[in-house]
């Protein structure tokens, strides 16, 4: 009887883990991406992007943060709303919202809808989770 209880307990346990904040895989996760031939030339080199379940950064590989903000997900979507950064976009440009897949390390992200070009030029080149 007691090990009957401590299988349920157990099983219970790992459903609640699994419903909650452990239930996306996108997150927290370190990704990188190498540009080349883009123009504006700024976009060329390699880029980092953190995520985690409410939060992310943007940074060219050796340099300050280019962009951060905030994240929201629903299913297979991501909205990214910029808030602070050189290069963050402002205004109605601030949103922009993706559909992702990941297989193995590789992210994919397709916009949705998102009319900043710097964000969406970075964002769907393809990314590989490195953490």
């Amino acid at each position: 009887m007691m090990k009957r209880m401590l299988l349920v307990s157990a099983i219970a346990g790992t459903l609640a883990v699994g419903a909650g904040a452990a239930a996306n895989p996108l997150w927290t996760h370190v990704y990188r991406t190498t540009i080349k031939g883009a123009a504006p030339a700024a976009l060329n080199g390699s880029w980092v992007m953190t995520l985690t379940p409410t939060t992310f950064t943007v940074a060219k590989t050796g340099q300050r943060l280019a962009v951060g903000g905030t994240l929201s997900y629903s299913g297979n979507r991501v909205t990214f709303r910029d808030a602070a950064g050189p290069v963050a976009c402002r205004g109605t440009q601030a949103v922009g919202t993706y559909s992702w897949s990941l297989v193995g390390n590789r992210l994919t992200l397709r916009p949705v809808k998102d009319s900043c070009s710097g964000r969406k030029a970075i964002l769907t080149n393809g990314f590989t989770r490195v953490y």
